[in-house]
């Protein structure tokens, strides 16, 4: 018997009650979201699984592939959007909004922008030696005067 449960608490069981290892790999979340190798492992299970006398119509396995793609081609365009705005911040100067740090003393962080980092979970910039994200910027100006 078939075990499916919602979104978050996604359970698929197989026939014998084990759970398979694509949808095990299927519940390694990332950001809210399932990531694309997940997405995909869960697709070739489903396609495993299914039942040849009721097989799934190619339509959808067509539109939950054009949604992946667009979904990825968006977070591509994001992430490029954001490394040329953190680029084209170099040499400028640049306040970020008041925000508190690890002892809870509310602290910003004023000067030029020097550098960008690049990580996985986002672009930041480096203010006076200071590693910033880049959403956290309020103001950007080509001298302190008009900040």
């Amino acid at each position: 018997m078939m075990d499916i449960t919602g979104a978050g608490g996604a359970l698929w069981r197989d026939m014998n009650g084990v759970e398979n290892d694509a949808i095990a790999e299927s519940r390694r979340i990332v950001g809210g979201e399932l990531d694309k190798d997940a997405f995909l492992k869960l697709l070739v299970t489903q396609l495993q699984h299914q039942d040849p006398l009721n097989p799934t119509e190619d339509k959808e396995f067509i539109s939950q592939m054009a949604q992946l793609t667009t979904a990825e081609q968006m977070k591509n365009m994001s992430r490029a959007f954001a490394c040329n705005q953190a680029y084209d911040l170099m040499g400028l100067i640049a306040k970020t909004a008041p925000s508190g740090d690890e002892d809870g003393r509310v602290r910003e962080t004023q000067g030029v922008v020097t550098g960008v980092h690049i990580k996985k979970d986002g672009v930041s910039v480096i203010i006076d030696g200071v590693e910033t994200p880049l959403e956290n910027i309020e103001k950007v100006a080509l001298n302190e005067a008009n900040l």
